[in-house]
């Protein structure tokens, strides 16, 4: 018989389907958050809110902002920093202004190639309203950087991928370099900080130590208080209620070792108005100058009459704050050189100048090392 045909080969099988593309990469994760303020506070000339920081080359920063008033200059808002204002990678990381005579956004954030890079094109640059308070955030990978208000996007930037860690950063809010801008910030946070724990919180305060009971009128040479040791980390606080003004320069307090001026510890601190004025002049003094005064001539606070305030001057081995009904409204570094002071007298108001035409109650001190007894 005739075999039968060979069977049919077998069908080619077909080819394995190709294999799906993998799932583009999710962005990079934020790193921690870390608070560096409480509360709400008005932008001031050389406020640092931390040093001595590390910043990985993926960072963030974040504020929430109500613009006041438009300034004929630059208005600086935000500046991290490694050691100066401009040009150099780091030294804008980022750094934030209103432009002038606008509440127009100027942000910056620099790397190396061009360490004054700007976010933004012009048409991109947000303007912010008066009184109206917006959520800030500055976003910072190796290859790009965004800005966003509220929660959206406002403007992305490409990088190169070039960045590089950056150590001893310094934040200001606002700079030393620009006048700051007219507005209220709360709720700075960083993330991408490099340490192992959040920045140092400031040097806790002293047990308080009350030094009056009840209300008094200023008057020369009323001392509340002698023979009192003053550590390197002191605070004097007080309510006050000013009434009219006067011609000469009106003393409310001062703090002293054994005179008016302008050894150290001669005015540690001494508080007076300005002649003709309810204008404040604080001064703190140290080693290197004894007259040492805490705020520039735009931030000294101006009180009214009749209005009661609360003041408050916090002094630390590197740094002096003057803090008005809780806000901070200047602060002015020091070069860590204070040393003990003895024998100190606390004067409400002094003997060298007429006193200020004004009502004062709960003058308190910390820092005290040898702690008065409390008023009858």
């Amino acid at each position: 018989p005739t075999p039968s045909p060979p069977p049919p080969p077998p069908p080619t099988p077909s080819p394995p389907p190709p294999m799906p593309p993998p799932p583009p990469p999710p962005p990079p994760p934020r790193a921690p958050a870390v608070p560096l303020t409480s509360g709400t506070f008005k932008l001031s000339r050389s406020n640092e809110l931390a040093t001595g920081l590390t910043l990985s080359t993926s960072y963030s920063l974040s504020f929430t902002i109500t613009p006041n008033m438009i300034q004929a200059g630059w208005g600086s808002i935000a500046h991290v920093t490694t050691d100066g204002n401009c040009c150099n990678y780091g030294h804008r990381s980022p750094a934030i202004w209103f432009f002038p005579n606008t509440r127009t956004l100027y942000v910056v954030d620099g790397h190396p190639s061009n360490g004054n890079d700007e976010v933004c094109s012009g048409s991109e640059r947000p303007t912010l309203e008066k009184d109206i308070t917006y959520l800030i955030e500055v976003v910072s990978h190796p290859d790009s950087t965004t800005l966003l208000v509220d929660g959206v996007t406002r403007c992305h930037d490409a990088r190169a991928g070039d960045r590089e860690v950056l150590h001893d950063v310094k934040v200001y809010f606002s700079d030393p370099w620009y006048s700051p801008a007219d507005a209220e910030v709360s709720d700075v946070i960083m993330t991408g900080l490099l340490l192992s724990s959040p920045p140092p919180s400031p040097p806790p305060r002293a047990p308080a130590v009350p030094l009056t009971s009840g209300t008094f009128k200023l008057s020369r040479s009323n001392e509340l208080a002698t023979g009192l040791t003053l550590s390197t980390s002191y605070s004097l606080s007080f309510t006050i209620t000013p009434n009219m003004i006067q011609a000469g320069w009106g003393s409310i307090a001062h703090v002293t070792t054994d005179g008016n001026c302008c050894n150290y510890g001669h005015r540690s601190p001494a508080i007076w108005f300005f002649p003709n004025t309810r204008t404040l002049y604080v001064v703190d003094g140290h080693p290197s100058n004894g007259n040492d005064e805490v705020c520039s001539g735009s931030e000294r606070p101006t009180l009214e009459k009749d209005i009661t305030y609360l003041i408050e001057v916090v002094s630390h081995p590197d740094s002096t704050t003057l803090l008005v009904d809780g806000v901070t409204r200047c602060h002015d570094a020091r070069a860590g050189d204070r040393e003990v002071l003895h024998d100190v007298k606390v004067y409400f108001s002094d003997p060298w100048y007429s006193p200020a035409d004004a009502e004062v109650s709960d003058v308190i001190m910390t820092g005290l090392l040898d702690s008065p007894s409390p008023p009858p």
